[in-house]
């Protein structure tokens, strides 16, 4: 019976012991206080900025028009007034005192122009889908045969009855190169690549 009493005495002094030592050491079982989702509203912008949808469209007004005002030797800002927009830069290079950048104006569909700078003048230009898939040049397998490597465009230009339309120009030091197509029915091309006014290479596809 003593012993009982002993045993209940000492745990009673255990746990009084206890409680003693939390107060003194200020330890308290901490409970963490959930919050509740909707008390943070979920489009809060922390910044206080407030969020526009984007109004940046990737269409350009591209027109041959424009693409025939574009010259070499002009500058960035001289081709952006051309085209009335900022260009997509796609390419940069910058090695010594060599530095080349590119820049491309997307219209609808498939219509682009491209350009590249060099040392900051204009060096090279090219357009596709400016003007419809399939034309009206007069072109056929008999003319395409009669066109020789070494010819000028005057020459080609003459025996095709037609202006070819630019595609590519490029001018480095004193080198000129053009490209040209005429676009005939049912999808026929003949596409010419000069070389200081002088013919390199000429293609066809769909010709009869």
């Amino acid at each position: 019976m003593k012993s009982s009493l002993t045993l209940a005495l000492i745990t009673l002094l255990f746990v009084a012991l206890g409680c003693s030592l939390d107060k003194l050491t200020g330890k308290k079982d901490e409970v963490p206080t959930p919050v509740p989702e909707s008390s943070v509203p979920a489009d809060s912008n922390t910044s206080g900025a407030t969020e526009k949808p984007s109004t940046e469209t990737s269409s350009a007004d591209v027109s041959m028009d424009k693409f025939g005002k574009i010259q070499a030797g002009m500058s960035y800002d001289e081709v952006k007034a051309i085209m009335g927009s900022e260009g997509n830069q796609t390419s940069m290079t910058k090695s010594g005192s060599y530095e080349s950048s590119s820049y491309e104006w997307k219209g609808d569909k498939f219509a682009r122009i491209s350009v590249r700078f060099t040392k900051g003048e204009l060096t090279y230009k090219s357009q596709s889908g400016l003007t419809p898939t399939s034309g009206t040049a007069d072109i056929d397998q008999a003319k395409f045969n009669k066109i020789n490597i070494g010819m000028s465009y005057n020459e080609v230009k003459d025996l095709l009855g037609s202006e070819g339309e630019l595609t590519s120009l490029s001018k480095v030091a004193n080198t000129t190169s053009a490209s040209y197509r005429w676009k005939g029915p049912n999808y026929s091309n003949i596409f010419a690549n000069f070389r200081d006014d002088k013919l390199q290479n000429k293609t066809q596809s769909g010709l009869k």
